[in-house]
């Protein structure tokens, strides 16, 4: 926690590294252009049943990723994961209050960033492009499955530059998850398009809270529309173990 960087203001991953973050928490890390917490340059990223949150990127230079930004053609796996209050505080950043996401060479292969079983809330970009969670570039795709973005920002998901989402059904936003791009960039303008996604729709989650659990997390309230609308988990495991 408390880290200060360039680039990752906790962890910094070059090339030629790998990080596998499990069952941990990073915390009021701040990096001054890319990635509060973790900043990925061309490695490899995993993150499970961890907390990233408080994190941020400069207001005077920050670019992406108040929480996390990947940049690479390896892809990312982010699964049982809370992402809480980071910020991209430059009102001129790429945006990605929690997630920055890019691939190196636009190829014809499609790399994904893969995001199962996360919880967004809090999070937010002084550049109003996504508080949550953005993609870019050609064949970048985040692909998001059984989570939750519920920011309240008026846009948690967001791309650029011909990068895509591919939901794989089961999650839940507060916003229409609406964006303007042109047909030749995807066939539907919403993000979170399958036919087991509930944009618009408030998940009702409780504060913060370790409660029975290292690792801090949002509880699904009593009478929340999330309760067991989960579309085909294979996990073992939630947040909670």
């Amino acid at each position: 926690s408390h880290g200060t960087a360039t680039m990752g203001g906790a962890v910094s991953v070059n090339p030629s590294g790998e990080l596998i973050l499990r069952s941990s928490s990073i915390i009021h890390s701040t990096a001054t252009e890319y990635g509060g917490a973790i900043d990925v340059d061309g490695g490899k990223l995993t993150i499970e049943n961890s907390f990233i949150g408080l994190n941020s990127v400069s207001a005077d230079s920050g670019l992406g990723g108040g929480g996390v930004s990947v940049y690479s053609d390896h892809g990312a796996h982010i699964s049982n994961t809370t992402f809480h209050g980071n910020t991209q505080a430059n009102e001129a950043g790429d945006g990605g209050g929690a997630v920055y996401f890019q691939i190196v060479n636009s190829g014809p292969l499609k790399i994904f960033a893969d995001i199962t079983h996360c919880t967004f809330v809090g999070n937010s970009d002084a550049s109003g492009k996504a508080s949550a969670v953005i993609c870019v570039e050609n064949n970048a795709f985040v692909r998001p499955a059984n989570s939750i973005f519920a920011d309240f920002s008026g846009r948690n998901l967001n791309v650029y530059g011909g990068g895509d989402f591919e939901s794989q059904g089961g999650n839940f936003c507060d916003d229409s998850t609406k964006v303007v791009r042109t047909t030749a960039e995807g066939t539907s303008p919403y993000l979170l398009d399958h036919l087991y996604d509930y944009p618009e729709t408030n998940p009702l989650l409780s504060s913060l809270t370790a409660s029975g659990t290292v690792i801090p997390h949002h509880r699904l309230q009593s009478g929340s529309p999330a309760i067991s609308y989960a579309f085909q988990s294979t996990a073992s495991i939630d947040q909670l173990g």
